[in-house]
């Protein structure tokens, strides 16, 4: 089944896919000529099928094109201001740094990685917090590892630098650059680059749950320009927040006009009734 499931993503141009190995192709063809039809059509409706896998909105990686199912990687810094286009990446290609129109991608820039469909107006909310609290962690990384708080190890070969108060929520360890922090959870969260990778379950006693939002660490560097772009998305939101009442004014004009509209109807119906009455009246009276 595993083997027939990656054939068929990766025949359908969805990614991340694995391409099935030579050696894989010969087994599978192989297991096809050797069960049973009946077991094989048991087996082939086990497969998830095109309508169950996890789509989000036709929306495709910007670094091979092949549109992108289950987990999807954003860039929070790569997207305009009215949330119209931004650079996504899928699993497989989530280290590329693809350019398309006036976007120029960067390793170093702030992902955002959901399991979720999300809409536009979730979406406002989800980078603003993404960048607001990626902002938080990377100021509190840098209080961290001051010199006398640095790992010996670690800062005699130049790598990234291990906090003992930073622990991954997975695997209890203490997290390096690069890692992921939850948007979602009241208090910062931290996953590791490997249990995130291999989308290891949280520890029970973590509050934190695998479907989370979750936005990259790359490095402790600060972020420029985090307060402009909470102030362009704060922007759309309140445009977003107009629109509504807008739509809900003319929503309750309407409401309005098409009840003064049946009034006025009711009032013609009972006229005609009334009129429809006293004909039926005095053609009874009649001799």
């Amino acid at each position: 089944m595993d083997l027939t499931m990656r054939y068929n993503i990766h025949q359908t141009g969805y990614t991340p896919s694995q391409p099935l190995l030579k050696s894989e192709s010969v087994e599978l063809a192989k297991l096809e000529r050797n069960i049973r039809p009946l077991k094989a059509r048991l087996y082939v409706l086990c497969v998830p099928s095109n309508s169950e896998i996890l789509c989000h909105l036709s929306i495709s990686c910007d670094a091979c094109g092949r549109e992108i199912i289950h987990t999807r990687t954003l860039c929070a810094t790569c997207i305009n201001a009215d949330l119209s286009d931004n650079v996504d990446l899928c699993l497989n290609c989530i280290h590329q740094t693809p350019s398309r129109g006036k976007f120029n991608h960067k390793i170093s820039h702030i992902l955002v990685q959901t399991d979720r469909v999300i809409h536009d107006y979730s979406l406002a909310w989800i980078i603003r917090e993404a960048n607001a609290t990626v902002g938080r962690v990377k100021s509190n990384l840098r209080g961290l590892q001051e010199p006398h708080q640095y790992d010996a190890v670690a800062d005699a070969h130049g790598t990234s630098h291990t906090t003992s108060e930073m622990l991954c929520s997975c695997c209890g360890k203490a997290v390096t650059t690069p890692f992921w922090v939850c948007v979602e959870c009241a208090l910062d969260v931290y996953v590791c680059h490997d249990c995130n990778s291999k989308r290891e379950p949280p520890l029970p006693d973590s509050g934190h749950e695998i479907s989370h939002i979750l936005a990259q660490v790359y490095d402790n560097k600060e972020i420029i320009e985090v307060d402009a772009i909470n102030l362009r998305f704060q922007s759309m939101e309140r445009r977003i927040t107009e629109l509504e009442s807008n739509v809900q004014w003319r929503l309750e004009s309407l409401e309005s006009n098409i009840n003064t509209r049946l009034s006025a109807f009711e009032e013609v119906l009972h006229k005609l009734s009334a009129q429809i009455t006293t004909l039926t009246t005095r053609s009874r009276l009649r001799p």
